[in-house]
């Protein structure tokens, strides 16, 4: 093999070469960006988690409030009731998150 072979051959895997390395750049850049976008996405799904378990709890107490005999209690007793079953469930969600 000549001087002039071995050059081109050279010269190809180096064009090769830069070619691998461009694409490897361009793949790291756009995973990275997925990973972002990843942790947006996780981020924004726990708020919507968050958003809908409040809408859940705050439902949950107008169904007791429904349950309650409203016309035995006072608005202040049903308040003072109200407060009781807020308190109660905090401390259950409180020993839930312990537990997990």
């Amino acid at each position: 093999m000549d001087y002039s072979q071995t050059e081109k051959k050279l010269e190809l895997l180096s064009a090769n070469v830069e070619t691998l390395l461009y694409q490897y750049k361009e793949l790291k850049s756009a995973y990275e960006n997925t990973v972002i976008e990843n942790k947006k996405l996780k981020s924004l799904l726990e708020e919507q988690n968050e958003k809908l378990n409040d809408f859940q709890y705050k439902a949950k107490i107008s169904k007791i409030v429904q349950y309650l005999a409203v016309e035995d209690l006072s608005a202040e007793e049903l308040r003072t009731k109200i407060d009781e079953y807020i308190k109660e469930i905090d401390n259950c969600l409180a020993y839930l998150s312990r537990e997990v």
